[in-house]
């Protein structure tokens, strides 16, 4: 949400770029040109979506946890290379994939099924300047 007062409305002009956010409770926050914090009780709480506000969540996480499976402690070692632990595995299979581009995806390993969680490492990071990481459900 963009808002703008031109001069002669009333003092300097004034910008603002906010991003409005329906709390838990079904309320809405939003700044105005006039510098203020405002709430309104619009009684409806965010949606119950995969996305349901911007930044994903109330903290704006920008995190997408889709089924439940996340994954956690990431790290990077200059000789062991990206290292994760992927929670919220079930029984069905699980395989983890990486891309250098987001639109090519590559199959980095299958998991087994029936762990609540794994270490996930790929030794061979290290070969691209920017790796991403997702874990698809067969």
């Amino acid at each position: 949400m963009t808002a703008y007062r031109p001069a002669g409305g009333g003092g300097s002009p004034n910008y603002v770029e906010a991003s409005p956010v329906i709390s838990p409770d079904g309320i809405l926050y939003f700044c105005a040109v006039d510098a203020r914090l405002y709430a309104v009780k619009i009684g409806t709480p965010p949606a119950a979506s995969p996305w349901p506000m911007y930044g994903h969540d109330q903290f704006h996480t920008f995190r997408a946890e889709p089924n439940g499976v996340r994954f956690t402690d990431p790290q990077f070692n200059t000789l062991k290379g990206f290292e994760a632990v992927l929670t919220g595995l079930s029984s069905v299979p699980t395989r983890v994939e990486y891309s250098t581009n987001l639109v090519h995806w590559e199959t980095l390993s299958t998991l087994p099924t029936g762990a609540a969680s794994v270490i996930v490492r790929d030794p061979n990071s290290g070969q691209s300047r920017m790796r991403f990481y997702r874990a698809v459900r067969e």
